[in-house]
This record gives C-alpha cells, structure tokens and sequence, in this order.
C-alpha cells in the first residue's frame, strides 16, 4: 500500500475538495483503497490516499496527475507516513 499525503493550500475548505471520483455501488474503480483527512501542518489541511495492492501503475499516475492539475494543491510527498510530515518546505 502507498500513501500519498496531499496538503491542500491555505484557506481551502477541503470539505468541498473531490479528489476522485466516488466509485458506484462501492466498487472502487481506480485502486483506491481510503482516502484519509489528516491534521494540519504548516496551516495546510491534508489527505492521504492508499491503494489497493492490485491498482496499476496507470491508475496510480491517473490520480497524481489529476491532484497535481488542481490549483488547490499545495504539495504532493509519496511514499510517506503521515504522522511523521512535520513540515513542507
């Protein structure tokens, strides 16, 4: 499983952020396994994403391009655990 913190730029109200699409039925369709709403550093609000074993390198690089497209994103760190993300620069 990867995860993927992203920290999402100051004043954002993250509750109205739709990272992905919402898989039907509750079939995920893009190996997303959870999307977690983590606490703030730095003042940016933050989301961490891990995938299914199974999900394609192809889904995997679908879902970075579509968070690295949003103006909303300050910053993307894979590979990391979100607890130890103490800051952003």
């Amino acid at each position: 499983m990867v995860k993927a913190p992203q920290f999402i730029g100051m004043g954002c109200d993250i509750a109205g952020i739709h990272i992905i699409d919402l898989p039907i039925k509750g079939v995920p369709q893009n190996g997303v396994r959870t999307i977690l709403r983590l606490s703030e550093v730095q003042g940016h609000e933050g989301v961490a994403v891990t995938f299914f074993p199974a999900a394609t390198r192809e889904q995997r690089e679908n879902l970075k391009r579509s968070v690295q497209s949003s103006s909303l994103v300050y910053k993307i760190i894979e590979n990391a655990v979100p607890a130890n993300v103490k800051r952003l620069d």
